[in-house]
């Protein structure tokens, strides 16, 4: 397996256990500036992440073993490859060798793969920002500084000597991918409309997509949640593990209890009560809040009917269920859920209240 392939399949790992993480705080930040979820800003910050963690997977992994680094053969400095163009020269040679076969030499496709990894960074950035050219090729030229220092430093000091070559030449390409983004950023803005969405608040009253969207995100959170706790278990039980103070059942129940019934206490009870408004997660995230009746009351009947399912019920059934009550509420005339009506909520638009119009169901 290549150097290339595998650092692309870190990039895809990196990114589907970043995206859950990020997919709350993405479809906030898209409300808050937008004022209603807008698809391409939302893709942006998706690509954002994604282009993160593929830049982390490419300047670090993978990792060698500290006992296979033989330190003694080159110094340090021998890391460092600070002449100027020199790869280009290598190219030029390659290509007086080999003709168009040059192509696909690893020579070549070096440098052309670090001028390709900055074009995204280029276009993400500037869609994202508007900053003038200076300020996008800088920042993608700071990137590129940066890791070069990590690869030359040897992780900042966590290796004793670096496992990859800083190269100056690099920071050269790098900078053109970062240009190249900004110019097809540019062209995106002049031909196609969708890049430049209207900041308009989305005021009416929560229709069935956005309170999907806000149990989907609910259930994002738990699963995250949930998945982070038994982490801890995990890493409890590796540092306990010759011991022998945990069997293996003790782990598994552990586990479930932190997976279920803690995660969703976390998120059906204890964020709803600490927040002004009672609302959830998923339902902050989409400025959706309940009204009616008393709140502590509200939360434990909601908690009741939407979250102990996830607890005593087994698989997706959950999940299903919470599928059944939103289709009864889209038929439902007054368009209220099983879960409102028994809570006595009415799920409000945040803006909406704060607005000063009276709320609606």
């Amino acid at each position: 397996m290549s150097i290339w392939l595998l650092e692309g399949i870190i990039s895809v790992v990196f990114t589907a256990l970043a995206l859950p993480l990020a997919l709350v705080p993405i479809v906030n930040s898209v409300y808050r500036r937008y004022g209603q979820f807008a698809g391409w800003p939302a893709v942006l910050a998706f690509g954002s992440v994604a282009m993160a963690c593929g830049l982390v997977a490419f300047t670090m992994f993978p990792l060698p073993n500290p006992a296979g680094l033989d330190c003694d053969l080159r110094s340090n400095l021998d890391y460092w490859s600070i002449e100027p163009l020199e790869s280009f020269r290598d190219v030029r040679a390659v290509f007086g060798r080999d003709g168009a076969g040059a192509l696909l030499s690893s020579t070549f496709l070096q440098v052309a793969f670090n001028v390709l990894l900055f074009v995204p960074i280029g276009f993400l950035i500037h869609q994202q920002t508007r900053w003038s050219a200076v300020r996008v090729v800088g920042l993608g030229f700071a990137l590129s500084a940066l890791v070069e220092l990590t690869q030359g430093t040897a992780v900042f000091g966590l290796y004793d000597c670096p496992y990859r070559v800083a190269e100056f030449d690099d920071l050269l390409t790098n900078t053109a991918g970062a240009a190249i983004g900004l110019v097809i950023s540019r062209m995106a803005f002049h031909w196609f409309d969708f890049t430049e969405p209207e900041q308009c608040a989305d005021l009416d009253p929560p229709g069935l997509r956005r309170r999907v969207a806000a149990a989907a995100l609910d259930l994002v959170a738990f699963l995250v949640i949930g998945a982070a706790l038994a982490a801890v278990v995990v890493v409890a039980v590796a540092l306990l593990g010759e011991s022998g103070a945990v069997d293996g059942d003790t782990v598994d129940a552990i586990r479930w209890v932190l997976q279920r019934p803690i995660a969703a206490v976390i998120v059906g009870l204890v964020v709803p009560m600490v927040r002004p408004d009672g609302a959830t997660v998923g339902q902050a995230a989409v400025d959706i809040h309940p009204q009616g009746g008393r709140q502590l009351a509200m939360v434990v009947k909601r908690f009741a009917v939407r979250w102990l399912p996830w607890i005593v019920l087994p698989g997706v059934t959950p999940l299903l269920a919470v599928v059944l009550e939103l289709l009864v509420a889209q038929v439902r005339a007054d368009g209220r859920s099983p879960t409102e009506l028994v809570s006595g909520e009415v799920p409000v638009t945040t803006r909406f209240t704060a607005a000063g119009a009276p709320p609606s169901g």
